[in-house]
């Protein structure tokens, strides 16, 4: 039996008093796979910001019946200066708020998951984009999310790391019950996902 995860009401979102999207509709439930499409600019990424409490700008309503602690994000970004040397490691760490003597092991299998096991104490800065967001991916994993939000998570990755993340997605989502709420330009790597088109600040689907 499916679980509601999140709902949202003739939500807007937006920065600085001003919504970027209006009148958003959507339910999350537990096992969905739903994929944002539309172009640049449409509202894509303002949805999941919103969603997560990042814009300064929210009216409607909008529901979550899981603690935020049981997300896990990967954000377009990584936000990480490469010139910091931190490794693979230490950016899974992040996951955590504190250390405990579970953390290592966590991280480490996570970054298995991502097939980057043998790159854990390389430098983040020093990885290519498609290896850097499969480390991402691994922080988003190791706090055993339920629900993934994953902003345009096949951009700037080679043909085999989309294959890779395409299936582990799959993976987790049929066989564990993870939902997935993703941003794309591209839907081919989800055939399975529930395509909803963001246009013009309104989502459509």
């Amino acid at each position: 039996m499916k679980t509601k995860l999140l709902s949202l009401e003739n939500a807007a979102f937006g920065y600085s008093g001003s919504p970027v999207v209006e009148h958003i509709n959507l339910e999350v439930e537990s096992g969905d796979f739903i994929l944002l499409t539309g172009a640049n600019g449409s509202g894509k990424t303002t949805i999941l910001r919103g969603v997560l409490g990042l814009t300064s700008y929210r009216s409607g309503k909008l529901r979550w019946n899981i603690p935020l602690t049981q997300l896990g994000y990967v954000p377009q970004e990584s936000g990480i200066d490469p010139s910091v040397p931190a490794t693979c490691l230490d950016v899974v760490y992040t996951a955590f708020p504190f250390a405990n003597g579970k953390r290592e092991e966590a991280a480490k299998t996570a970054l298995e998951r991502v097939n980057l096991a043998e790159r854990s104490h390389h430098r983040f800065g020093s990885l290519s984009g498609g290896q850097k967001r499969r480390v991402l991916m691994a922080r988003a994993l190791a706090g055993n999310p339920t629900m993934l939000i994953l902003d345009e998570p096949m951009a700037n990755v080679d043909g085999e790391t989309e294959i890779a993340l395409s299936a582990l997605l799959e993976d987790l989502r049929t066989n564990q019950g993870i939902s997935v709420l993703a941003t794309a330009h591209d839907w081919a790597w989800a055939p399975s996902a529930r395509r909803m088109l963001v246009e013009k600040g309104r989502l459509h689907g």
